[in-house]
């Protein structure tokens, strides 16, 4: 149940309104045997509409198959993860997977996870990235190879990276469209997406509706023609980056992380169009085991359902940060870096992918500590230096950005996750760029500015 509203005279935020509740069913339930981690899933989450079915299913095998399929709304980003992080995120119960071709090989490490499970008790959405010149027979190729890991069916098929190549897309979304009516993808997508590409989109649609976006949660929170574009659509929403968003959110001092989550899930799913369950899907990506079980406790059901809990002062939270994170509005004329760490930073800014290579070979999915004592035992680099030297401000610059130490940046860019590698190098040009050549540069560094 959601949490009470406060008192009347109380000023808050007011959550999107939903159309006509659906009736709630009241009494006990029968307890009847289910998977373990069904049994976590429905103590924490409460489901009343998910305990109905495990009622019936007592008796009842085909109820009772439903049950044992089901698929928590929260989807787990294999990003950067290692094959025992893949088995446990699949043993705690997610079944729900969000793959790309740039993430290397954790989807066919995924697959070799899954294999046990029935097709139809999980959901794949594999990203691929467009090529010039590629022809459509080559593509089809590449695809259907990927889908053969998941039973020849993929569940989402996504242009990862929608601003590249236009002609190339349009290329690609025949395909896609192809291999949709051929039922290899459930739906197809485009990811990534800015304003910019609005005259794209639209003739995406002319071909074939759009039936998913994935984008980072930052950007459908905070840019309102963005929100616009992304609801016209009529897609399903897949967003990334919540923990980031959350953890800012709790910035305040006075909000909880976890609460935060929820909030900006509900308020995310309020902007794309309330009512519509399942239209919204958030990805999240823990490596930690424990971690993933709580994520998936605190987000197993939609913010569409009845019993899911938000609390409204977390909401308010999420509505002040939405409306204080713009880009930074002026430039730190003071800021400059010391001598040894500007040699170092020269040298990855045009070694980065020799030197990720590197560090791979000794760890293959290295967390910020790592990466910190691996410099210091390389470069001789002082880890309360990568600490103390933060971004500077920048006109332009994403306030998101703002104050990151080094070492979070290096984090970023040497870490295992490929998404973060792209926001990573910029901020290292930020760091090595005056003033002046920031003016010159920002305009092409798409993914740290507005």
């Amino acid at each position: 149940m959601r949490t009470q509203a406060p008192a009347q005279h109380e000023v808050i935020p007011t959550p999107a309104v939903r159309p006509s509740a659906r009736p709630r069913a009241e009494g006990g339930y029968v307890p009847v045997a289910m998977p373990p981690h069904l049994a976590a899933i429905q103590r924490a989450a409460g489901n009343r509409a998910f305990n109905a079915v495990l009622q019936r299913a007592e008796d009842d095998a085909p109820a009772r198959e439903a049950a044992e399929t089901a698929k928590p709304w929260t989807v787990f980003g294999v990003d950067g993860k290692s094959q025992e992080q893949l088995r446990s995120a699949v043993e705690v119960g997610y079944r729900r997977f969000d793959c790309a071709e740039s993430y290397g090989p954790t989807t066919a490490a995924l697959a070799g996870e899954l294999a046990a499970l029935a097709r139809d008790a999980y959901e794949i959405v594999y990203k691929f990235d467009v090529r010039a010149g590629e022809q459509p027979q080559e593509l089809r190729a590449r695809l259907t190879a990927v889908a053969r890991l998941f039973g020849g069916r993929l569940d989402g098929l996504v242009i990862h990276n929608i601003g590249g190549d236009e002609q190339a897309a349009r290329t690609a979304w025949h395909v896609l469209t192809e291999l949709k009516g051929e039922k290899t993808a459930g739906g197809i997508g485009v990811g990534n997406v800015g304003v910019t590409h609005a005259a794209l989109l639209g003739d995406l649609a002319a071909t074939a509706p759009i039936d998913i976006v994935e984008n980072s949660l930052e950007s459908v929170l905070t840019d309102p023609a963005l929100q616009e574009l992304v609801k016209d659509t009529g897609a399903a929403l897949y967003y990334y980056g919540a923990q980031t968003v959350a953890q800012q959110v709790a910035g305040d001092g006075k909000t909880d992380v976890a609460e935060a989550l929820k909030a900006a899930a509900e308020t995310v799913n309020g902007l794309h169009g309330a009512g519509r369950e399942g239209r919204t899907s958030m990805i999240t990506s823990s490596g930690d085991r424990e971690r993933q079980g709580d994520n998936l406790r605190r987000l197993t059901l939609s913010p569409d359902s009845l019993d899911f809990d938000v609390d409204y002062g977390a909401l308010g939270a999420v509505d002040q940060w939405r409306k204080n994170n713009n880009s930074c509005t002026e430039n730190d004329t003071a800021f400059e870096l010391p001598p040894p760490l500007r040699a170092f930073l020269d040298e990855v800014s045009g070694n980065q992918d020799a030197l990720r290579a590197a560090l791979a070979q000794e760890n293959a999915t290295p967390d910020r500590q790592a990466v910190t004592e691996w410099v210091h035992s390389r470069w001789n680099i002082d880890p309360a230096v990568l600490d103390g030297v933060t971004v500077p401000s920048r006109k332009g610059l994403r306030k998101r950005f703002l104050r990151m130490p080094v070492g979070a940046v290096l984090a970023g860019l040497f870490g295992a996750r490929n998404c973060d590698h792209k926001w990573s190098i910029e901020l290292v040009q930020l760091l090595l760029a005056d003033i002046d050549t920031w003016d010159m540069l920002s305009p092409f560094l798409k993914e740290i500015t507005d």
